[in-house]
């Protein structure tokens, strides 16, 4: 800096004064003169060292305070809301941010998912990482892929209206894309059984008759006959 400079230099000067004084070729007032000189760019440099230092600590006071005021979301996302309000709200001080307050709900939508109720008689016929066809309504024409990874033991309250205790499954979605959204309804099919190659009937066209379970058959008169029928899986 020019203040240092200006030491080093009065410094040089003082001490060939001194020289030459020393010598007799120069009178003591202009060593004198010299040693003010010197004298003056060290207190100058001296007051330079301590507001350097104070504006360091400034500084570091600052680096400090703004790394108090930033939060970092412990994952990669986007925000899907926000509990604090705009940054002009909270620049003009009229958000009340207090220990627990939430600030930003952050959602990782590279991976989503679903949690659906199972009722407690089909609960134990589910299995961990089984797949299942999930349909978003907004999403026509297309079934996505997902995996079973959560299987709640603890069930869910029943309302006035349910007969059947609820646990909760979580789904993973398997192949998401870019049009699916956080809070879409959809409907999740999981097949607890499979069988290939056989007649699927609806339940109403199933009929009991003399003890033993049939379906009725058109003959080719036009009238219905029944017919006693072996039957395996159903889902009602």
């Amino acid at each position: 800096t020019n203040s240092k400079i200006r030491l080093e230099d009065s410094s040089k000067e003082l001490e060939k004064q001194k020289d030459l004084f020393s010598k007799g070729i120069i009178s003591q007032r202009e060593v004198e003169v010299s040693q003010k000189e010197y004298d003056l760019n060290l207190n100058q440099q001296r007051s330079n060292e301590e507001r350097l230092a104070t504006a360091k600590e400034d500084y570091q006071r600052a680096l400090n305070e703004l790394k108090e005021a930033t939060i970092t979301s412990p994952i990669d996302g986007i925000i899907i809301k926000n509990f604090i309000g705009t940054k002009q709200e909270i620049a003009k001080s009229t958000v009340m941010i207090k220990d627990g307050t939430p600030l930003l709900s952050i959602g990782d939508l590279s991976q989503m998912e679903i949690s659906v109720n199972v009722n407690e008689i089909d609960i134990r016929k589910i299995q961990m990482n089984q797949e299942v066809s999930i349909n978003l309504e907004a999403i026509a024409n297309k079934t996505f892929k997902g995996e079973i990874t959560d299987i709640a033991l603890d069930a869910v309250s029943k309302s006035q209206n349910e007969s059947l205790v609820k646990y909760p499954v979580t789904i993973k979605f398997l192949d998401l894309n870019e049009r699916v959204f956080p809070g879409m309804t959809a409907i999740v099919e999981i097949v607890l059984q499979e069988k290939k190659d056989v007649l699927l009937l609806p339940i109403e066209t199933v009929f009991e008759k003399s003890g033993q379970r049939g379906v009725n058959i058109l003959r080719t008169d036009g009238k219905l006959e029944f017919k006693p029928a072996e039957f395996g899986m159903h889902n009602a």
